[in-house]
């Protein structure tokens, strides 16, 4: 049975394992003070992740600069706000 959450101190004994999980494929979390506060990710998974969010943020990139352009204006449009007692 693999173990993948780790009290702080546990982490520190148990390094060599955690590697060698984190290695083949399973994320190996610590937790400090009831908070998850490091992911151990082998190599690989990490640059996976990394070349993802560079994917992710040129295609949101590109999306926005594909949106029409025009100087077209607007009229403002009327809105009643409804009153609001405090």
């Amino acid at each position: 049975m693999t173990h993948d959450v780790w009290q702080l101190e546990d982490a520190q004994k148990n390094l060599p394992q955690m590697a060698y999980s984190a290695l083949f494929g399973e994320p190996q979390k610590i937790i400090l003070r009831n908070q998850e506060v490091v992911i151990l990710l082998s190599e690989q998974k990490y640059r996976q992740k990394i070349e993802k969010e560079k994917t992710n943020s040129v295609q949101f990139i590109n999306h926005l600069l594909s949106i029409p352009k025009d100087d077209m204006e607007f009229d403002p449009i009327k809105i009643d706000a409804r009153e609001v007692n405090f």
